[in-house]
């Protein structure tokens, strides 16, 4: 998520959707404190990780964007399928 986030914002700036996502699934999934850090420092690590490599919105990240939501798609897939 805090890739999509960060390519979302290349594009739009202010932009905070998948921030929003993301605080919305903490406030449901009501994790302990560790889970919790560990949730934040992805989403923070792979925002980062986009911002540095697509600091604007051009093909590039565009395309990188549509991967991102490609896999997310995929794992969303696969996590539906858990039972």
């Amino acid at each position: 998520m805090g890739q999509a986030h960060a390519l979302a914002y290349a594009c739009k700036p202010g932009d905070q959707y998948w921030r929003a996502r993301m605080e919305r699934l903490m406030a449901l999934e009501q994790p302990d404190l560790a889970f919790k850090v560990r949730l934040t420092e992805r989403f923070n690590t792979g925002f980062s990780a986009m911002e540095g490599q697509f600091p604007t919105c051009d093909a590039a990240a565009r395309a990188q964007a549509a991967r991102v939501a490609s896999r997310g798609r995929d794992l969303s897939l696969q996590l539906s399928r858990i039972r």
